[in-house]
């Protein structure tokens, strides 16, 4: 199934209001199980569509999409999940755990609804650690997810610079998620799980930023 007729299906637009399909709801509550994640998944959808329609982007209900179900796999069972990496990503499997949901996300995208567009998965299989040469929608998807207001810090800055313009606005927010993780180092050897190569690849690519410059 394409992305388009599944939100053609399960997503509505009725009084510049968001309603999604209780097909859709009863999925998202099953594989979300957590309240405080499933609220974050709205949020950044919900951001998602604002900076989509902000920057005149076609189809932003594509970009809600993406964001409501990039935390997908978050609460995927952790023996099975450690299953799927090892069978379908396993050049991935020595990349720290918090990442693996990226990755699962893309596997129940495509194994439960039969969601096999390229932008779309990609946009949540790299939402959590980036890569080089990101699509629009993966660029928005991974900000948003960074900024989202229920995150609990003030991001209304760069709220405004996605809004105001998405191209300069994501280098924005990957400079201070950079920031912010390199905050949260303690020890040398920190670096390596934090700046995964995917992310290290990112932050060399957009920021120009070399990892072993770090390291040293």
């Amino acid at each position: 199934m394409t992305s388009e007729l599944f939100i053609k299906q399960n997503i509505f637009l009725e009084d510049n209001k968001i309603i999604l399909s209780d097909d859709f709801l009863s999925f998202l509550k099953s594989k979300i199980t957590d309240e405080r994640r499933y609220n974050h998944s709205l949020s950044v959808a919900l951001l998602c569509y604002e900076v989509a329609k902000a920057n005149k982007l076609e189809n932003p209900l594509l970009y809600y999409f993406a964001g409501v179900i990039h935390d997908v796999g978050k609460n995927f069972d952790k023996i099975k999940g450690e299953e799927v990496i090892d069978k379908y990503y396993h050049e991935y499997i020595d990349y720290p755990k918090y990442a693996y949901h990226q990755f699962i996300g893309e596997y129940i995208l495509m194994h439960d609804l039969t969601i096999f567009d390229n932008d779309v998965l990609n946009a949540v299989k790299y939402h959590c650690t980036g890569r080089k040469l990101m699509s629009p929608i993966e660029k928005i998807i991974y900000a948003c997810d960074k900024i989202d207001p229920l995150r609990g810090f003030d991001s209304s800055s760069l709220i405004k610079a996605m809004k105001d313009d998405w191209k300069s606005g994501f280098k924005v927010v990957l400079k201070a998620n950079y920031d912010y993780l390199l905050s949260k180092v303690k020890l040398k050897n920190d670096l390596n799980g934090i700046f995964n190569e995917l992310s290290a690849e990112c932050f060399k690519y957009y920021l120009g930023i070399e990892r072993r410059k770090e390291l040293n």
